[in-house]
């Protein structure tokens, strides 16, 4: 799901958990899903409907704040 779209879910209330999860290819980079009520979940996607991975924890949680969402959960 691209940024626009989960701005959109968060704003109509759909999404519920926002895990950041180590990515499978890389140990040190990170992506984010978001969870909908529904038991869909999407990962956080670029222009070109790739995974955005992270470098570090804090640039996802930056994009979370981007976003308005004030709290998610670390998976390790």
């Amino acid at each position: 799901m691209k940024k626009d779209d989960i701005a959109e879910a968060r704003h109509q209330e759909k999404l519920i958990a926002v895990p950041i999860l180590p990515a499978t290819t890389a140990a040190k980079e990170w992506m984010l899903l978001f969870e909908e009520h529904t038991g869909h979940s999407y990962f956080l996607v670029s222009e070109d409907n790739k995974i955005h991975v992270f470098n570090n924890v804090e640039e996802a949680l930056d994009v979370l704040r981007e976003l308005d969402f004030h709290r998610a959960e670390i998976t390790f």
